[in-house]
């Protein structure tokens, strides 16, 4: 969804039953400098980017705290992992090629995300 600011998205990851720690994620443009991905909502936190007058205070960083799940669960493999719901965006002038970094007490992941417009 378009705003004065950019883009937001709705996102959702899943994190295994008993994932013990809190999850930190962040993005950004990967192509453009100073374009960091931004998070609005209940998991948003760190260091504030900017308000946005329809969704409010923007973060850079992302936690999803396992010591208190969501309710919301999702299969996978006769499994219902935890599934977390969260609205990102990124401002005007992004190149549509994202970064992601994860980070967990035990592991670390980089990912890239090609995102066409619309």
């Amino acid at each position: 969804m378009a705003s004065t600011f950019g883009d937001y998205f709705d996102v959702s990851a899943k994190t295994k039953p008993g994932l013990v720690g809190p999850v930190l994620l962040r993005g950004r443009d990967l192509k453009v400098a100073n374009h960091p991905l931004v998070f609005v909502g209940p998991y948003a936190t760190g260091p504030v980017y900017g308000t946005d007058p329809a969704e409010g205070t923007q973060y850079t960083e992302l936690v999803l705290d396992t010591a208190h799940p969501t309710n919301a669960t999702y299969p996978i493999n006769n499994t219902e992992y935890v599934e977390w719901n969260w609205r990102q965006g990124i401002a005007k002038g992004w190149s549509y090629c994202v970064g992601f970094q994860i980070d967990g007490p035990t592991f670390s992941e980089t990912f890239t995300a090609n995102v066409p417009p619309g």
